[in-house]
């Protein structure tokens, strides 16, 4: 099997996961997010899977985003370490260990980003205090004291 039908192959299964993934969260989808609070532990459970977390939130671009930074940087490396496999050159292994972090910092950020975002999903932003109308107090001169 050549590497381009083995990319494609580990890019089909990514695929495939993913959608065997989604297909319960569909299901249970509510119509008032606010309604229902999240479980953090679930967001981190559903980290596992990149981008997991952020659809348990409801937060799907950032999904796409994190599932897309992890898919580029899983490439890449993939990429990189034939390359260095194949010529040894130094390059192409900065290039591999270079996405290999980038790999590990999306996956951390998607997993903290789902347990902020869980944590703060009965936060109501909208305080009743602060919806008041402002009204500057009165200020009174050095003119008017004056006068008095």
């Amino acid at each position: 099997m050549g590497r381009s039908q083995q990319r494609y192959q580990l890019l089909r299964t990514w695929s495939l996961a993913l959608m065997i993934f989604l297909a319960p969260l569909q299901s249970s989808a509510q119509a008032d997010s606010l309604a229902v609070e999240r479980v953090p532990k679930k967001a981190v459970i559903y980290s596992i899977i990149p981008g997991g977390g952020q659809i348990y939130n409801r937060q799907y671009l950032k999904a796409a985003l994190v599932l897309g930074a992890e898919i580029y940087s899983a490439y890449n490396f993939q990429v990189s370490r034939d390359n260095y496999n194949s010529t040894g050159l130094e390059s192409y292994r900065q290039d591999r260990n270079k996405y290999a972090w980038w790999m590990g910092f999306a996956y951390i950020y998607g997993l903290l980003d789902a347990l902020v975002d869980s944590h703060l999903s009965a936060f109501d932003e909208r305080d009743p205090e602060l919806d008041k109308e402002y009204e500057p107090p009165e200020r009174v001169t050095e003119l008017e004291t004056e006068k008095e």
